[in-house]
């Protein structure tokens, strides 16, 4: 994006192709409209937006997809609410991996390997349950 303040250029702004589609604005040019966040606009002259102060706020709007992801973060806090308590156990990865019966004996050999080679110890699992009785 570049922003002019100069008589000599024509335009007051130059936005890319990729930044139009980061921002989710759309140029329609068979109405002579801009549409973004469900808002139109319509297309003006040249030189129709002078007004120094206007422009930066206008600048300073975060681009969509910050809003998009603001408003998910809400949706999902008001989600929490519905998140019910869970006792948490310690699996048997031995009984666990003996049910995989889509992988082979050797398989199942190295999964199990694999699993106690990162099994949390008891400080780890300490420090967990402490995790989830906080915030959960």
């Amino acid at each position: 994006m570049m922003v002019f303040d100069s008589p000599s250029v024509r335009y007051d702004i130059i936005i890319g192709r990729k930044t139009l589609a980061e921002m989710g604005l759309s140029l329609d040019f068979k109405s002579n409209k801009m549409r973004w966040l469900d808002r139109s606009v319509p297309f003006h002259p040249k030189d129709w937006f002078t007004d120094k102060e206007a422009m930066r706020q206008v600048l300073k709007t975060p681009p969509t997809a910050v809003l998009k992801a603001e408003a998910m973060d809400a949706y999902a806090d008001s989600l929490f609410h519905e998140i019910k308590a869970a006792k948490y156990e310690k699996a048997d990865l031995d009984e666990h991996v003996k049910t995989l019966k889509h992988l082979t004996a050797i398989q199942q050999q190295q999964l199990l390997a694999v699993f106690k080679k990162h099994e949390p110890g008891p400080c780890s699992m300490a420090k967990l349950e402490s995790f989830l009785e906080k915030y959960i």
